[in-house]
């Protein structure tokens, strides 16, 4: 038996259930790249029009909108990127 036997993806037939968990997949995907390029930019425009302080009011306010280890490292990336710039 192969793994794809055991795997929740293709239980049952492979073709019928595999197109819908990669539509799901692929739904979460573009909602967390939209969510991360409202958050980054938002973050960037307020650390450029007020400061350092009210951007990072911003990410925590908002902190509910990041699902995912790779969205919250994305997040820090950002953030890690200005401060370097800054000094």
């Amino acid at each position: 038996m192969s793994f794809w036997a055991f795997s929740p993806i293709t239980t049952g037939s492979k073709k019928e259930l595999a197109p819908a968990y990669m539509a799901v997949i692929c739904q979460a995907v573009e909602k967390q790249n939209r969510t991360l390029t409202e958050l980054t930019h938002n973050y960037s425009e307020i650390r450029k029009e007020r400061s350092e302080v009210d951007a990072a009011k911003y990410l925590l306010d908002h902190l509910h909108a990041i699902v995912s280890p790779f969205m919250l490292d994305s997040i820090a990336a950002c953030v890690a990127y200005h401060f370097d710039r800054a000094s």
